[in-house]
């Protein structure tokens, strides 16, 4: 019962390798994390410091109260993208509305997670599938990187809302050009050189290195006083103030505007489970340790109420910090504790060095950032599998355009459309139990593969993973396959990735030509099809 309520208690007893493992594994994720934070609040529309203090105590509850040893509490991209959205609809961004509204949002997500967690509705995850998530994130990331365009070449232009709107300021931006601050740019322009060579050397924290090398260059050419360019600024030296500072009347006066922002909540609350998913399943599949998502949840509620009464904003799982946290051979979740006491030494003797930080060079990163999620290739080659989920992946992206800055209702139509398709179109699938039987675990898949069925699979598959070490090979009879849709290829794809970690493979029986040619797209090297089950155990004895 105490490990169930107290989940750090699994990281006892220490010992000395353990220790020093997490401690410099801790230090490189500070190292992304610091610089992360300050730009990620910047796409917030919030002050650079409420990043940091999203970074510390957030980080620091997510730790010790999540299962993963190797997740990464704190400012995300898609989250930071999601609050400005839902935020900028209701308040000025930087007014004592909007950071008011910012804290209290934090709370409400926080509020939604732990129910989630608690009530174990995180299968809600499975009503988004693959092409309405790259819709919409295609969308986020062309609108967040146009509006960091008027910091790198110095040109701040009044903002309007919807998809004119957006076509709007387009037209400002190229009537406007010759106005370019031109030493802004050349610092935007040396920012962008550093992070790329630097990234190209393993092991090297690209954007703190390259936000250094630019407060040097600028203190020492006067960038401010004498170039009339703009910089952070002063960070607030310090602990974060805690609490909501609000009287019992302003708490009831703000009532509803919070029911209107649970909606809005809700989507952020689906996609940050999604981001928390995907990289705690890729990385259990090669650590070994078995989830247990409804706690992550949890976890990641309880952060984010910290976060709403310690002046920061909502957190979450964050893919390239959890990654980075594996990658350097943390061990525990104490790992996380090294990296929040790191932002801690910031925030108490370090935010003086960073007041001469170019805007341009923080627009710079976030840009670099939020490029990693733009896939457009994969959303166009959507036409080559399914002609009805390549228009829904368009409708999603281009609802998000529309109704931009408020993005959440792009993903909630998208999810709409993506559910009536599927109930009217589709007739339902599955799966049978999978059974394990030495190093093959076998299951039959019933009709179709659809995006509200292959979470559910991949949680199992991977679940039997994490118990049997020697399971190598996921045997699918597929005789009755009939449909097999782009989240279906996407989990198939995944489950390619990690038995091939394992030096195994992803093995269809009996599926229709076809079926096969269809899965043949995905050139998994480690994807076999046999025609009965006896060629494939004659495989397995050939490979003995």
């Amino acid at each position: 019962m105490i490990r169930k309520l107290l989940p750090f208690t699994d990281w006892f007893p220490f010992n000395g390798k353990q220790f020093k493992a997490d401690v410099l594994a801790g230090i490189t994720v500070a190292l992304l994390l610091i610089p992360q934070s300050m730009a990620y609040a910047n796409l917030a529309g919030l002050p650079y410091v409420y990043g940091l203090n999203a970074a510390f105590i957030p980080g620091l509850i997510g730790a010790l109260f999540g299962r993963s040893f190797h997740l990464s509490t704190g400012p995300v991209a898609m989250t930071s993208i999601l609050t400005a959205s839902v935020l900028v609809t209701h308040a000025t961004p930087g007014s004592p509305e909007y950071l008011q509204l910012a804290l209290i949002l934090a709370l409400l997500i926080g509020l939604l997670r732990i129910l989630v967690g608690l009530f174990k509705f995180t299968r809600l995850a499975n009503l988004i599938s693959y092409p309405v998530i790259l819709g919409f994130t295609n969308g986020a990331a062309l609108i967040i990187a146009f509006s960091q365009i008027e910091k790198v070449i110095g040109i701040y232009i009044h903002h309007k809302s919807g998809f004119m709107g957006t076509i709007a300021e387009a037209g400002e931006f190229l009537v406007r050009l010759n106005e370019t601050h031109l030493i802004t740019l050349i610092m935007a322009l040396i920012a962008f050189i550093l992070v790329f060579l630097l990234r190209r050397i393993k092991g090297v924290p690209a954007v703190l290195i390259t936000m250094v090398l630019t407060i040097i260059i600028s203190r020492f050419i006067h960038f401010e006083s004498v170039f009339d360019g703009r910089v952070i600024g002063e960070i607030p030296k310090g602990l974060p103030n805690f609490g909501l500072a609000m009287n019992k009347q302003e708490i009831l006066d703000i009532l509803p505007l919070v029911v209107k922002l649970i909606p809005s909540a809700m989507a952020i609350v689906l996609i940050g489970f999604l981001e928390v998913l995907s990289v705690t399943k890729a990385i259990s599949a090669q650590s070994g340790q078995r989830m247990n998502y409804d706690q992550e949840m949890v976890s990641q509620g309880m952060a984010s109420i910290a976060a709403g009464f310690s002046s920061a904003y909502p957190v979450s799982g964050s893919l390239s910090r959890t990654a980075l946290s594996y990658m350097s051979g943390a061990v525990t979740g104490f790992a996380q504790v090294v990296t929040s006491l790191m932002v801690l030494l910031v925030l108490l003797f370090m935010t003086p060095l960073l007041y001469h930080l170019p805007e341009s060079v923080l627009a710079v990163a976030i840009i670099m950032a939020v490029r990693r999620l733009m896939k457009f290739r994969t959303m166009i080659n959507f036409w080559n599998f399914s002609k009805r989920e390549f228009f829904l992946s368009v409708l999603t992206f281009i609802s998000t355009l529309i109704f931009a800055p408020s993005m959440t209702m792009g993903i909630l139509i998208g999810v709409v459309l993506s559910l009536i398709f599927s109930l009217v179109m589709d007739r339902p699938g599955g799966f049978t139990e999978p059974m394990l039987q030495g190093e093959v675990l076998s299951l039959r898949i019933r009709r179709s593969m659809l995006f509200i069925q292959i979470n559910q699979m991949e949680e199992q598959v991977l679940n039997r993973m994490a118990l049997s070490e020697e399971l190598k090979f996921l045997e699918i009879k597929g005789k009755s396959m009939q449909k097999v849709d782009l989240s279906g290829l996407e989990g198939f794809r995944n489950l390619c990735k990690k038995l091939e970690t394992r030096k195994g493979a992803l093995a269809f029986i009996d599926v229709s030509e076809q079926m096969k040619n269809y899965l043949k797209r995905l050139k998994c090297r480690n994807m076999l099809f046999f025609k009965k089950e006896e060629d494939f155990l004659y495989y397995l004895a050939q490979a003995r």
